[in-house]
C-alpha cells in the first residue's frame, strides 16, 4: 500500500482519536491505520489534566447517574455509556499495566500520580500495534472523493478509506463538517471559574467552603451543591465548574454577568437556622463564636459584618431583626458576576457535531459514509471529575470497532 494511502485516517492525536485507532488495530490488524496531530506532541490534554496526573475517568457505575454529568447530549448518550462505561475504561486500562485509585470525590487516577502513566501506556500500545503516528502534520482541507478522503497537509496528500475526526473542540474541523452539510453548534467556553468584584471576598484568597449551595439567578436558573473556593479574581471549585458547564450557553449569551446567591449552609433550612440562632443565649461575641465549623472564621466574620452583626454583639443580645438579617446572609448572600476567568482555566468548550448527526451505535456521519466524530468535537461536554476522559475513551472506543 503507498504510504499515504491508508485504510483509517484520524486527525487528532488527543485520548478520543489514540483509542479510536488501538480498537480498530486490536480488532483488525491488517489494517493500515495513521493518525496525524498538528501539534508537535500528542495526547497534550492528558499530560496537562488532572494538575499533571491524569483524571482518566470518575468512579460512577450507575448508567443514569453518569448521564446527568453531560450538561449537553442529551438521551442518545445512553446508548454511547450504555457501550462503554467507567468500569470498561478501568479495566481496560488496568488490563495493561495502568492501575487506577479513586479519590474521595470519585476522581480517578493512575497510582503514579502522573499523566505520562497514561501516555506511555497508549503510545507503546500505539507501537505494539503498529498504529502510525505523525506530528506536526497540519492537515488544511479534506473533501471526499468516490469511496475515500483525501486530506490535503500543504504539498501532502493523504488518502484514507475511512476518516476519524478527533480534533477537540473549538477546532478547524467544525468548518470541515459544516462544509460537508452538517449542523454545528457554535463552540463556546465551559467549566471556568467566575470573576466577582464583591468587597466581601477581599483578602478571603484561598479560603474554601464545603457545603455551599449555589443558585444563578439567569433565565433559565441554574442550581449547583458542592465545594467552594475563594480565589483572587473571584470563587471557583467544583460547585463553581459544574454550574459554569450546566449554564455555559446562557453565560454566554449574558456575556457573563449575573447575580449568584449563595447558601453557605445548604444542609439546614431557613427555619432551622432561625430556630438555632434563637436558642444561642451566649455571652459570647458573635464575630468570633461560630457555630458552623464549615465555615472559615475570617468568613464568618466578613458575612456577620455583611448581616448589620457589630463587633460587640453577644448571641444573647440579638434582637428578631438582627437573627433574620444574618440568616439571609448566610443562605442568600447575594453577589454579581462580572466575567469569566481570565487564566485560561477552561480547556473544555460546548458546542461542536450534534448527536443527532452521527450513528451512536458506530459514531459515523449521518451524511457522510466512512466518516466518523468522536470526542470533543462532538456537542458532548461533561462536568469535572473524568466525565470529559469518558466520553473521549467511549466514543473513541465505538468509532475504533465501527472503522474496523
Amino acid at each position: 500500500m503507498n504510504k499515504d494511502r491508508w485504510d483509517i485516517v484520524v486527525v487528532g492525536a488527543g485520548a478520543a482519536g489514540l483509542f479510536a485507532a488501538l480498537r480498530a488495530k486490536e480488532l483488525s490488524p491488517h489494517l493500515q491505520v495513521l493518525i496525524v496531530e498538528k501539534g508537535p506532541k500528542p495526547l497534550r490534554k492528558v499530560s496537562i489534566s488532572g494538575g499533571g496526573r491524569c483524571n482518566v475517568t470518575h468512579a460512577c457505575h450507575d448508567l443514569d447517574r453518569l448521564l446527568t454529568s453531560y450538561p449537553r447530549g442529551g438521551h442518545r448518550l445512553e446508548a454511547i455509556f450504555g457501550r462503554f462505561m467507567p468500569q470498561n475504561t478501568i479495566d481496560w486500562f488496568q488490563e495493561r499495566g495502568v492501575k487506577l485509585k479513586t479519590e474521595s470525590d470519585g476522581r480517578m487516577f493512575p497510582v503514579t500520580d502522573s499523566s505520562q502513566t497514561v501516555i506511555d501506556c497508549l503510545l507503546g500500545q500505539a507501537h505494539k500495534l503498529g498504529v502510525s503516528l505523525e506530528t506536526k502534520v497540519r492537515v488544511e482541507n479534506i473533501e471526499p472523493c468516490g469511496s475515500n478522503f483525501h486530506l490535503q497537509a500543504g504539498s501532502r496528500k493523504i488518502i484514507a478509506s475511512k476518516l476519524l475526526l478527533a480534533t477537540g473542540g473549538a477546532s478547524k474541523a467544525t468548518s470541515w463538517l459544516k462544509s460537508l452539510g452538517h449542523e454545528v453548534v457554535a463552540d463556546i467556553p465551559s467549566l471556568f471559574t467566575f470573576c466577582c468584584n464583591d468587597p466581601l471576598l477581599q483578602g478571603l484568597q484561598g479560603l474554601s467552603v464545603d457545603p455551599v449551595g449555589l443558585t444563578l439567578k439567569t433565565e433559565p436558573e441554574y442550581e449547583s451543591t458542592g465545594p467552594f473556593l475563594i480565589t483572587h479574581w473571584g470563587v471557583s471549585g467544583p460547585a463553581v465548574l459544574r454550574l459554569s458547564a450546566f449554564a455555559a450557553r446562557t453565560l454566554f449569551e449574558n456575556n457573563y454577568r449575573a447575580s449568584l446567591i449563595i447558601d453557605f449552609l445548604p444542609d439546614i433550612s431557613e427555619s432551622e437556622l432561625r430556630l438555632q440562632m434563637e436558642g444561642l443565649v451566649s455571652p459570647k461575641l458573635v464575630q468570633t463564636t461560630s457555630p458552623f465549623p464549615t465555615i472559615p472564621k475570617r468568613l464568618w466574620r466578613e458575612l456577620v459584618t455583611r448581616g448589620g452583626v457589630k463587633k460587640n454583639q453577644s448571641w444573647q443580645s440579638l434582637k428578631p431583626p438582627h437573627i433574620e438579617k444574618l440568616v439571609i446572609t448566610l443562605k442568600q448572600l447575594q453577589v454579581e458576576l462580572d466575567g469569566k476567568g481570565v487564566f485560561k482555566e477552561e480547556f473544555v468548550t460546548a458546542g461542536g457535531l450534534p448527536l443527532h448527526e452521527v450513528d451512536v451505535y458506530t459514531m459515523e456521519s449521518r451524511r457522510v459514509p466512512g466518516l466518523y466524530v468522536a470526542g470533543e468535537l462532538l456537542n458532548v461536554d461533561g462536568i469535572t471529575g473524568g466525565f470529559n476522559f469518558q466520553n473521549a475513551w467511549a466514543t473513541g472506543y465505538i468509532a475504533g470497532e465501527a472503522m474496523a
